[in-house]
């Protein structure tokens, strides 16, 4: 019951409080909350989140963060590609 209770408060409050929900589920293995808190941590710069890290989890925040950046770096690569090949393409019909 205190597991649903501290899940239940957690997921209400991860926008206001993700970076305490992230260490509390760390610690407690709530696999669920980690990955919520971690995406909506995921956007916020990094420096602050990796000064208040425990030491075990800045690498793979590093790790985390990088991979991210890149994934978003390729996404938008990739959207901006296409929005120019429709733009070109409806060009005879504006």
């Amino acid at each position: 019951m205190l597991l649903n209770k501290l899940t239940f408060i957690g997921r209400e409050n991860i926008r206001e409080y993700p970076f305490e929900i992230l260490v509390h589920a760390i610690k407690h293995d709530y696999q669920d909350l980690v990955n919520e808190a971690s995406l909506v941590l995921i956007l916020k710069p990094i420096i602050p989140i990796v000064e208040k890290l425990p030491l075990e989890l800045v690498i793979p925040w590093v790790y985390l963060s990088h991979s991210f950046t890149i994934y978003q770096s390729f996404i938008l690569n990739h959207v901006s590609f296409h929005i120019g090949q429709i733009s070109r393409s409806m060009a005879g019909y504006i």
